[in-house]
């Protein structure tokens, strides 16, 4: 599943994951995790990882909730116009 949603100021991309066995929930876990706050550069898209439950963009769908059901959200923010 892809959710997108475009606001004036940002483009919110959700993706879902489905986990074959539970080794995979606790590297996907650990991975998104350990990336959780930290971006490469001010202008790197917000990152975050929910398990188990969707994240609130996808309140009220029909989203999968389960042990082996993992989201991942990119908050991309838009530029805004260039001067010059």
């Amino acid at each position: 599943m892809v959710y997108v949603e475009a606001t004036k100021d940002r483009v919110t991309v959700v993706f879902s994951s489905v986990f074959k066995d539970d080794d995979d929930v606790i590297i996907g876990k650990v991975f998104m995790s350990s990336r959780r706050g930290r971006r490469a550069s001010h202008t790197a898209p917000q990152v975050l990882f929910s398990h188990r439950e969707p994240p609130l963009e996808l309140e009220d769908t029909d989203a999968a909730v389960g042990d082996n059901i993992g989201y991942i959200t990119f908050v991309l923010a838009c530029a805004g116009p260039k001067s010059g």
